[in-house]
């Protein structure tokens, strides 16, 4: 049970803060990246920590996007090349002889890091924005090396 309390609240709270600066959360889920370890499953479909992060950012811009009107702004020049390889995949798990497994790599491996690739080249613009995400990347680095740190001396 309280498992579950984590996870709800953690969401609750990540989708609250995307909401309202959204260069932070980006910024946040590229510090979190190590989340991806953090495993569970709602019914039978298996996530992380780090897809509930990666899902809220996507939404939000999504809902952002639609409710200002510049979803045809946002579109990005390889846009055509982005669909096919979406589309390649896709056709990949369908002809997989393991669907299930199939669909949790497409998800995990090329559709959402598409579609926060996308999210993060609309919204990180500007060269304020940017340095949040470069804090964020460098402080999850500083996160691994000081776990390293401490698995090597032992404690």
């Amino acid at each position: 049970m309280s498992e579950w309390f984590v996870i709800i609240l953690f969401s609750a709270l990540f989708f609250f803060l995307a909401w309202y600066r959204l260069s932070w959360t980006i910024g946040l889920t590229l510090f979190l990246l190590p989340a991806y370890q953090l495993r569970f499953s709602i019914g039978f479909l298996p996530m992380t920590f780090l897809e509930i992060m990666l899902i809220a950012v996507i939404s939000v811009w999504v809902v952002k996007t639609l409710l200002n009107r510049t979803l045809q702004k946002a579109w990005f020049p390889w846009k055509w090349l982005t669909i096919a390889f979406v589309l390649a995949g896709a056709l990949a798990v369908v002809v997989s002889p393991d669907l299930r497994g199939g669909l949790g790599l497409w998800k995990a491996y090329i559709l959402e890091p598409i579609l926060f690739f996308y999210v993060f080249v609309n919204e990180m613009s500007t060269p304020a924005r940017r340095r949040i995400a470069l804090f964020g990347l460098g402080m999850s680095v500083v996160l691994i090396g000081f776990g390293a740190l401490l698995q090597s001396s032992g404690l």
